[in-house]
This record gives structure tokens, sequence and C-alpha cells, in this order.
């Protein structure tokens, strides 16, 4: 399950993940796909492409 959270702490949204497994990374892609949340499990290994509605926070 990935969480996401405000600023403070608050709960916005809880996304599952496909498979049973360990959510050990999660990256918004780049530019145009920034949009797109890329997510790597463990035990068993996956790497799953997720579509949202907002795009990532960049540095």
């Amino acid at each position: 399950m990935i969480v996401v959270l405000s600023p403070s702490g608050q709960l916005i949204e809880q996304l599952p993940v496909p498979e049973q497994g360990n959510t050990n990374q999660i990256a918004f892609g780049r530019g145009s796909d920034a949009g797109t949340l890329y997510v790597t499990t463990s035990a068993p290994w996956g790497f799953y492409r997720i579509k949202t509605l907002k795009k990532g926070f960049v540095f």
C-alpha cells in the first residue's frame, strides 16, 4: 500500500499495489511523464507504473 500524506501529516489517499510484496522504491517520472508513479516491490519482485491525477513534486 502506498500512503499519500499532506505536509502536515494528514492522510490524502491510499494506493494499493497490485501484488503482495514490500514496496521498496517509488518515484515520479520527469517532464511530460511527471503524472506517472513508478513503484518497485520485493518478495515477490515487481515493477509497476501507476497513472496519477496530479504531477509529482520537483525539487
